[in-house]
């Protein structure tokens, strides 16, 4: 199981408990419910608590309620994906990752991680430290590719840096170019 991603894309920050996340509009909610028009009520109403969750979360007066809300969540959304024959993720690329310092987050590092794995990280990253990377580097199985760049914390798109991503993702295209 690969990590949660743990950096500026969504999951709370442990320390601040910073919930950066964009709440759902009544909209996306509908055309998500439209998407399951053919699927079993259960899963709707599943769907629906799924939205209901992710609404408290944004809105919970305590950091605590809301890390619980964000735990549900993702229980739910990982319940949603297996029930619903979810396509396989055949590979996954990681930047600025670090290891949570949530005791709730421990079992997710108790194994090796097996998917094939880019990890980007910035040797001069002020904001999550290329140390913090570094840790978790032992977690991942080859194929693990790393590509390390010299600047902070950015993702690189110079001419190398594109030649490496189009070279680790090209296995895994069914038509590469």
């Amino acid at each position: 199981m690969a990590p949660i991603r743990a950096t500026a894309g969504g999951f709370p920050n442990p320390t601040t408990h910073s919930m950066p996340v964009k709440t759902p509009t009544s909209s996306e909610v509908s055309m998500s419910l439209s998407a399951l028009s053919k699927r079993p009520s259960s899963h709707r109403v599943r769907l629906m608590e799924f939205w209901r969750l992710a609404r408290a979360r944004r809105s919970s007066p305590s950091c605590k309620s809301s890390w619980n809300n964000t735990l549900k969540v993702s229980i739910f959304a990982v319940r949603l994906l297996v029930e619903w024959d979810a396509p396989v993720v055949k590979f996954a690329i990681l930047v600025a990752t670090f290891k949570s310092r949530s005791s709730l987050h421990a079992p997710l590092y108790s194994g090796v991680i097996q998917m094939p794995t880019l990890l980007v990280y910035g040797e001069d990253d002020k904001v999550i430290p290329a140390e913090m990377t570094k840790d978790l580097l032992p977690m991942y199985v080859a194929p693990q590719t790393t590509l390390v760049h010299p600047g902070g914390h950015f993702i690189p798109t110079n001419a190398a840096a594109k030649d490496a991503y189009r070279a680790f993702i090209a296995p895994f295209l069914s038509n590469p170019k």
